[in-house]
């Protein structure tokens, strides 16, 4: 299986010239079973860039980010192999609803570490560090990001 089906996701908005809180979004997660995927889809051009909701047809609310433009953004939880679910887009349910932890970030010098949720994200190393014994200077390197983990908690990159 190519890189490319692995995250292919289909998101379709299906709208006519309305308000974003009427608009409709269909996911279909394809040949694979999705879970904490990103899904983008765009809104129209004149939606005020926020916070909005997407209610399920169980009555089950997710966060939507809308940016600039209308760029929708939204974390799919889970979703099985063949199955499409259809969201209503609406307005925020105002301060503490949205069960999903914010991003926070720390600085320790020239170490940024993001966290969501208390759990570690990332780490950003700013300026350069100290090289393990045996390594020659031209070694020495800043400005990368490790370690980064999944939504899962899982280590994804090597340093």
């Amino acid at each position: 299986m190519s890189p490319r089906s692995h995250t292919a996701l289909l998101a379709l908005v299906l709208f006519a010239p309305v308000a974003a809180a009427q608009q409709k979004v269909a996911v279909s997660a394809g040949e694979s079973d999705r879970r904490d995927c990103v899904v983008q889809f765009m809104l129209p051009d004149d939606t005020e860039p926020g916070g909005y909701a997407l209610t399920d047809d169980a009555g089950e609310r997710t966060p939507l980010q809308v940016g600039p433009g209308g760029r929708a953004t939204f974390i799919l939880g889970e979703l099985k192999a063949g199955q499409t679910r259809t969201y209503r887009v609406g307005e925020g349910g105002g301060v503490g609803w949205n069960k999903t932890p914010s991003v926070e970030m720390s600085r320790d010098g020239e170490r940024l570490t993001f966290t969501a949720g208390g759990k570690e994200i990332l780490q950003y190393q700013g300026a350069k560090t100290r090289l393990p014994q045996g390594y020659e200077p031209e070694y020495q390197r800043g400005g990368y990001i490790y370690p980064l983990y999944s939504p899962g908690g899982k280590l994804v990159a090597d340093d």
